[in-house]
Order: C-alpha cells, then structure tokens, then sequence
C-alpha cells in the first residue's frame, strides 16, 4: 500500500529549538496541484496560432476589397446618374419658363452651372465668385451637390491639378447642330430627345466640344475626338469602373463607353 507523504510545520518555537509536527499529504493531491499549475499556463497562444490567425484574417481582407471597391465604384455611379438626371429634368423645366427652350452653355453672362472661368478646371473659384447666377441654379433647388459626382476629378496624371475635384462634373453637348439652347419641339421632330445626347459627365469646360484651340487641326464645334490625349476629360471612363453616364434630351441616363458613341447622337438633325 503507497504510503501518504508526510508534510511538516511549525508548531512552536522556543528558547532552544523549533518544534515541528508531521501530517500526511497525498501524494495525488500533490500531482493535482502540478498538473492545475500546467493547465494554467496553457491558457495563452502560441506564436506560431498567432501567426495563423493573422495570415487568415489577411486573406479573408484580401477576398473582400474587390467586393467592396465594386460595391463603392456602383454606389458613385448610381448618385452620379441621379445628378445628371436631375440635372436633364431641371433643364426641361427650364424650357417651361422659356418658351420650350433648352439652356445655353453661356447666356446674360452665366454658365448654364456653377462654374468660374477666371480659373483653371479643377481650380477653387474666386471668393467672389457666386454659383447662384448660374442659369440651372433655381430649378436644382439651388443644391450645389447636383452639378458634382462623387468621382469628378481631373484624370490627366501630368496635369498641375491631376486628382483634384473639378468645378463642375459635367457638360452640356456643345457642338455646332447640337440641343443646347434649342426648343424641344425642334429636337422631337429632328432625330428625336431620346437619340440626342444632351449633357455626359465631363472634367473640363461646362461645353463639351472642340474650340479653336484645341485639340491641335480641328475647327471649334466638332465633338471632342475619343482618342484624344485628353479623353479622359471628356468622357470620364475610369470615373465608374470604365463607364460614364450621359443623359438624353427626353430626360434619360444610361452609362455608356467611348465605343458606343454614334455621330448623330450629337446632332438634332442628321
């Protein structure tokens, strides 16, 4: 039979000696109190689970930004349309209170939208200058936010004000022939408001068309070439994952690509 440990204490102390006393002490017990001593320094990790549990939180991470860019690029894509469309039903009720006509780009010294031409593109404007003169500003609800998409910056990578917000995130259709500043009506017994191409998104000028200037060899009022250096200005693909929204002359918003464009989409009239 296996003997109990014996244990000692102090009992007493005197002049001469200390006296101790003897009692047992399993010795089961004692392999029990080792063995909770064991068990309570394994609570913790381990370097090597803590490494495991970073490299699976790294891959998780890396398989939902994709799924989040996606979901962020689609979201600015859906308020963008919900501006330009705004933006095509403020115009129509701007017709209602000229005669059935659609606004100028620039007319009585005021672009169609805020924008301050006494600097650059996606340059702050003046202190002084005061959005409220632009001629859409009544029939917006004078809400600044709709002439902006949540994308609209200055794409041209060596451009001085590369990635900066633009003054005005889209553009009338200005070429020679096209609907900006022409009656309805007109429009509706030419190549029709739901073939016209009233206003895209844009990064440049509140008018989208060629000027005398640029680009180099075209006259003013042709459409902008798609496959000119500057395109990405003029039809903002990278703005929503390789699409940009346009609006037609009947009120309408579809995206589309540079490849979808058509020459009579930009005129009232073949």
């Amino acid at each position: 039979m296996r003997e109990a440990a014996a244990c000692y204490r102090i009992v007493g102390i005197g002049a001469q000696a200390i006296s101790y006393e003897a009692f047992p002490f399993a010795a089961g017990k004692i392999n029990m109190v080792h063995a909770a001593g064991r068990s309570a320094r394994r609570h913790g990790f381990t370097l090597i689970e803590v490494l495991v549990v970073i490299a699976i939180i790294a891959v998780l991470i890396g398989l939902l930004m994709p799924a989040v860019q996606k979901i962020r690029t689609s979201a600015g894509r859906i308020k963008c349309a919900n501006n330009i469309r705004q933006i095509a039903l403020a115009s129509h009720h701007y017709a209602d209170n000229y005669r059935g006509r659609f606004p100028n780009i620039w007319e009585n010294g005021a672009y169609w939208g805020p924008f301050d031409d006494r600097v650059g593109y996606a340059d702050n404007p003046l202190p002084d200058y005061d959005p409220s003169t632009c001629l859409l500003w009544p029939f917006v609800e004078k809400n600044p936010q709709i002439f902006h998409c949540p994308n609209g910056i200055d794409l041209i990578k060596d451009s001085p004000t590369a990635g900066n917000t633009v003054q005005i995130a889209y553009a009338f259709n200005g070429v020679n022939g096209g609907p900006a500043g022409i009656k309805i009506l007109e429009i509706l017994n030419g190549n029709g408001t739901s073939n016209v191409m009233f206003c895209w998104e844009h990064a440049r000028h509140p008018g989208c068309a060629t000027n005398s200037v640029e680009p180099p060899g075209l006259g003013p009022g042709w459409p902008w070439p798609v496959e000119d250096v500057d395109w990405p200005n003029h039809y903002p693909e990278p703005r929503h994952g390789g699409v940009y929204n346009v609006a037609f002359c009947d009120g309408h918003a579809i995206p589309m690509k540079r490849i979808d464009l058509q020459k009579a989409m930009y005129y009232i009239r073949n």
